[in-house]
């Protein structure tokens, strides 16, 4: 955790001399719209219409799919959810602020790509099947494991007056490793996000 510190710190460091030229801060609440997770939630902080950083929280974010295997012992179906958190440097590009008389939604609008490393707290449930007689039982077994992870974002972000909105695709990777239950892999999530929430 103190590393994560660390790296929030020397972003703000490093954004600091931006901090004259206009600051924008937000905070959102949203949800993956292809599987339904939520919530999704982000504080954000757009420096001088060029740059960002933003704090991201996820939950209940499945990373990986039932995975199943037969051996001589049952069947083995495991599931790998959790939730992620997340510093990333967002980059803006084309930020544009809209008068009243040119007929627009948004006050302002900008596109945006991220890059940010965080955590994820991954809870593994590996449920064993086994025929007893006539009977089929199961078993479950849980493990937690807390690997590193990077997030990729590119998406739309805007506002009118008070309210903003975040659409974005985003991809998390890492790698799954130290499991008992499962060989060292590496996992990604695509995520299609809407998010909203308010700004000043």
């Amino acid at each position: 955790m103190k590393k994560w510190g660390l790296l929030g710190v020397g972003l703000l460091l490093w954004a600091g001399p931006l901090w004259a030229q206009g600051l924008h801060l937000s905070v959102t609440a949203g949800s993956e719209l292809s599987k339904g997770e939520l919530p999704y939630f982000d504080g954000n902080a757009l420096f001088g219409e060029n740059w960002g950083l933003r704090v991201s929280s996820y939950r209940g974010v499945k990373f990986l799919n039932t995975w199943d295997r037969f051996e001589s012992t049952g069947l083995y179906s495991t599931q790998v959810t959790g939730s992620f958190s997340a510093v990333s440097a967002l980059k803006t590009f084309d930020f544009r602020t809209y008068g009243p008389k040119e007929n627009m939604p948004f006050g302002y609008l900008t596109a945006y790509v991220g890059l940010g490393l965080g955590r994820a707290d991954l809870e593994l449930k590996q449920t064993q099947y086994l025929a007893k007689g006539s009977v089929l039982g199961y078993e479950d077994t849980l493990e937690k494991i807390h690997p590193g992870s990077a997030l990729a974002t590119i998406g739309l972000y805007g506002g009118q007056s008070l309210a903003v909105i975040d659409f974005r695709l985003q991809y998390l990777q890492g790698h799954l490793t130290g499991s008992k239950l499962l060989a060292d892999q590496s996992f990604g999530v695509w995520g299609l996000v809407f998010a909203c929430g308010i700004g000043f």
